[in-house]
């Protein structure tokens, strides 16, 4: 047997959908409007569609060389069930959910094939706790992209997430959108903490770009983004801007990033052209709360580790762990460098932007791992730790930026935040540096 689903609402009357009634409560929460059973071997669409509140869902797949949902305005969770290994392709779908005191199901649910996610929104959803979220993929899994989607006004308890990967057969995690459509990830009012995720997985190949996550409150085990990886990985944030994310005195992890990576295997993390900024840790219950924390364990195994800040603005950030921004505890060596970034106004309890921890010897990470950075935090900017033995370093003053104050001073005045210009007039020579375009 095989089915060939084709459903379309084509529009006679300009602008409508056909609507559908998903199954009442009496007929029970597992139903679903359209089954794909798993004799299937058809490319089905879907599309044009206005589902109302309902107790079952729309799409339930076992089989289906691909399905394509596209422009439908879909309410309520446990809308899609994916368990096949076809292409799952949504575009310009809308999935709200009953807002933050009604739990949910997820409105995606993966065990199986490809996933991608187009110029889609994710609204007023509640999330209970593991295998919970917006988008769950699970089971054997293999890819899933999400492009310039929005994900707003949504609750995720403890353990869930907008965007859940819970299996490393998913071995690729793609969030991406353009210079002129970000993908969105924004938060709740304060009166809501969250104490689930933005992101969370375990991926071994990460790539988020020109992704905005913002104005947020976690607490507990909460924060924008949680990476829990024992492969080999490769994660690279690039054109990604963190904004007023902050966590209450409950939190226990950094509230923009989150990372445990395999030392064994090796990782490398690399962020490009990124902003952080008025991000808060207020948790006290780890010292290494900021707001990127960057951990692995102790090998002896020879495997490649990097970690890399490109031209970044990590700025007005602060922490009561160790420092204020970045704290990177790697207990083996690993290759570190900030290379054309720019440190303003953090604030840590020992040091105001970064900390570190690791094996590499003193030739191996020092001041020429930074010196091509810049910082106008108060001193001291940088601590590295070797085996109880700190070394303290600290950065130039960021040319991009000029001090101006009648302050009565000794000394030569340079425009840095110590030694400001006495005029305005004086710094309009100084105001030459140029950022490379997005």
């Amino acid at each position: 047997m095989f089915l060939n689903i084709h459903q379309q609402g084509q529009n006679t009357t300009s602008g409508k959908r056909i609507k559908i009634s998903g199954p009442q409560e009496t007929d029970g929460k597992a139903q679903f409007i359209i089954i794909v059973d798993s004799t299937s071997t058809s490319d089905i669409t879907i599309q044009n569609i206005e589902m109302g509140e309902q107790h079952g869902g729309l799409i339930r797949a076992d089989g289906g060389k691909s399905i394509l949902l596209q422009d439908s305005l879909l309410t309520g969770g446990g809308t899609i069930i994916h368990n096949t290994d076809g292409q799952l392709d949504i575009q310009s779908d809308e999935f709200i959910g009953y807002g933050i005191n009604v739990p949910i199901d997820p409105f995606i649910f993966a065990t199986k094939g490809t996933i991608s996610i187009y110029n889609s929104l994710f609204k007023k959803g509640s999330f209970k706790g593991n295998l919970d979220g917006c988008i769950v993929c699970c089971g054997i899994v293999t890819q899933c992209t999400i492009d310039r989607c929005e994900f707003t006004e949504n609750k995720f308890n403890s353990g869930s997430a907008a965007v859940s990967v819970t299996t490393p057969t998913c071995t690729q995690l793609i969030i991406k959108g353009t210079s002129s459509q970000r993908s969105k990830f924004s938060g709740l009012d304060s009166k809501n903490p969250i104490s689930g995720h933005f992101i969370k997985t375990v991926s071994s190949k990460i790539s988020i770009s020109y992704t905005d996550f913002t104005d947020s409150i976690f607490t507990g085990s909460g924060n924008a983004i949680i990476i829990n990886e024992q492969q080999a990985s490769e994660i690279n944030l690039i054109w990604c801007d963190f904004t007023k994310l902050s966590t209450n005195s409950g939190g226990q992890l950094s509230s923009c990033i989150h990372a445990y990576l395999s030392s064994e295997n090796g990782f490398q993390f690399n962020a490009e052209y990124c902003i952080f900024s008025d991000c808060r840790y207020s948790g006290l219950s780890q010292v290494s709360g900021n707001a990127i924390t960057i951990q692995s364990q102790s090998s002896d195994r020879s495997s490649v580790r990097q970690v890399k800040f490109s031209e970044c603005i990590i700025t007005n950030n602060r922490g009561n762990g160790y420092c204020g921004a970045v704290l990177i505890d790697s207990l083996t060596k690993c290759t570190i460098n900030f290379i054309d970034s720019f440190f303003n106004e953090n604030s840590g309890t020992e040091v105001n932007d970064i900390w570190i921890r690791s094996t590499n010897s003193q030739s191996e990470l020092n001041i020429s791992n930074f010196n091509t950075s810049f910082s106008d935090s108060q001193q001291p900017h940088i601590i590295t730790m070797n085996d109880q033995q700190e070394s303290i370093y600290n950065l130039t003053h960021f040319p991009g930026v000029i001090f101006v104050s009648n302050k009565t001073m000794i000394g030569t005045r340079d425009g840095s935040r110590d030694n400001p210009y006495l005029l305005i007039f004086d710094s309009f020579p100084k105001l030459n540096y140029t950022s490379k375009p997005v």
